[in-house]
């Protein structure tokens, strides 16, 4: 059996329904596409130039059929690290962005996802808008998958924004960082680092603050964040025969969190404190702050990253 992408008499079939006014045809057509897009998506790039017929339909078709279909495709297309640039156009951008305040959760869903993907290797195409969007979806979205995905999104943008390899992109990393500081975007992120459940996301935001504290400006963001209580909400649990009272919510900051991984034996503790070394800083800097017996277990721990790293522990410069 010839594969679908290779099949043009197929594929001549499909180009007709996407190139016709049925927006019935067209989904069918973007779903069909969706499920080989994945591991064709060059194909359909270059060779079927899909690109031109997917804008035109974010932007006529009103349906939140297609847009779902759509969005899944580009999804899809985006993995492959090849067509990623080629999809994350200015244009492409422009016509998701207003797909994140969708009031359907499957699309605005997918649209975080994408978003994450596409601006993965560059942000250079990424306006305020759309960030300004994300932010305000946090502060409505009520699903998990959405909430993770979008701390993720933006801890692309910090890690961006804290780049010091993007020499030539100085004023766009600048600039980002602004954008970040003024929508105070640092005290929900390290928010959500305190209380997300699962490693992986909380290694992720710990590499972002990490990159954030060799920029002076943010350095000073989480330096004040890292140390700050949040109030966890605790589960509720039976109330006791006679009593009526509610569950007192936990405070819990990052740097108890870092301190206790650095205190763990597992062997992979040399890796976590030099991934946490510059975060560690920010609590040992100057001015101290914290109760005394915080302060003595951290300045522990910095011993312990000299001992284990064989490095001189947080010699700290700034890049201008």
């Amino acid at each position: 059996m010839i594969p679908l992408h290779e099949n043009n008499t197929a594929m001549e079939r499909l180009m007709r329904w996407i190139n016709s006014t049925s927006y019935q045809l067209a989904t069918v057509a973007f779903l069909c596409l969706g499920n080989i897009s994945r591991v064709v998506a060059q194909g359909l790039l270059y060779k079927w130039e899909l690109l031109p017929q997917i804008h035109y339909w974010l932007e006529k078709g009103q349906q939140p059929a297609i847009k779902h279909a759509i969005v899944g495709l580009l999804r899809n297309m985006a993995i492959p690290p090849k067509s990623t640039m080629k999809i994350c156009t200015a244009r492409t951008l422009e016509l998701i962005g207003p797909l994140i305040n969708h009031p359907m959760q499957p699309i605005y869903a997918k649209v975080i996802v994408l978003l994450k993907i596409m601006t993965r290797p560059s942000m250079e195409n990424l306006s305020e808008t759309i960030i300004a969007r994300v932010f305000r979806l946090l502060e409505t979205a009520t699903d998990d998958t959405t909430k993770n995905e979008s701390f993720r999104f933006i801890g692309n943008l910090i890690r961006y924004a804290s780049d010091t390899s993007h020499y030539a992109k100085l004023s766009l990393t600048n600039s980002m960082r602004e954008v970040l500081l003024a929508h105070s975007v640092f005290q929900p992120y390290v928010k959500f680092a305190v209380t997300t459940t699962f490693p992986m996301l909380f290694n992720e935001c710990l590499n972002a603050l990490t990159e954030a504290s060799y920029r002076e400006d943010t350095f000073r963001v989480v330096q004040g964040l890292v140390l700050r209580p949040f109030a966890i909400p605790a589960r509720e649990a039976p109330e006791a025969e006679g009593e009526n009272s509610a569950p007192v919510p936990e405070l819990r900051h990052l740097g108890n969190i870092l301190v206790k991984l650095l205190e763990d034996e597992d062997p992979k503790v040399v890796e976590m404190a030099r991934f946490t070394k510059s975060v560690i800083n920010s609590l040992v800097s100057k001015p101290r702050v914290g109760d005394k017996k915080f302060q003595d277990t951290i300045e522990k721990c910095s011993k312990k990253i000299m001992a284990i790293t064989n490095e001189v522990a947080f010699e700290y410069t700034y890049s201008q």
